[in-house]
């Protein structure tokens, strides 16, 4: 008989702590469930990304505007020492951001032919009338997909009401760094 009790009190205790595993697991597969974004689409889920990537990643850089001899600029080239970025296809809106303070192409390790392009303003990153953020798509011969690339602009002497265009004739390169790779 005290073999049985003992016996039949294993099973409740195995029972029992089996329940308790079978709960923790739940709770903590709600958990991360919760923790799971849902995006409507792609888009959605870029624009996480890069909220997310300004909120790891920032940090205030200064780019020197250079006065060189070695830097040359056409309207879809700019050749500055051995490197090339051609910016041909894109919105001329955003041709100035590329025009300025060449010195952030010190910031792309090889000397290479890069191409840009899909830049987008992202407005849900603005945080003031001072401060425009963009991305764009930069492209290094040799290599089939591209890198993803966050520039922020920053204009001491813009408002609410300021244009782009106008924005950017007074606006220095406080941010510029490399994201992802496209795939």
């Amino acid at each position: 008989m005290k073999i049985f009790i003992a016996i039949i009190s294993m099973l409740l205790l195995a029972c029992s702590l089996n329940a308790q595993i079978k709960e923790t697991s739940s709770s903590s597969s709600d958990t991360a469930k919760e923790k799971k974004q849902d995006f409507a689409n792609q888009g959605e889920e870029e624009n996480y990304w890069a909220v997310q990537f300004f909120n790891t990643e920032y940090k205030n850089q200064t780019f020197e505007n250079l006065e060189d001899s070695s830097i040359f600029i056409s309207e879809d080239t700019i050749k500055y020492g051995n490197k090339i970025l051609e910016i041909k296809g894109i919105n001329p809106e955003f041709k100035p951001i590329f025009k300025k303070q060449i010195s952030y192409l010190d910031v792309i390790p090889y000397p290479d032919t890069i191409s840009i392009c899909c830049v987008q303003e992202l407005n849900f990153l603005d945080i003031s009338p001072k401060i425009k953020r963009f991305s764009c798509w930069l492209f290094r011969m040799g290599f089939a997909n591209p890198t993803v690339y966050f520039i922020e602009l920053t204009n001491d002497n813009a408002n609410d009401k300021t244009d782009l265009e106008n924005f950017m004739v007074g606006a220095k390169i406080t941010f510029f760094k490399s994201g992802w790779v496209v795939i």
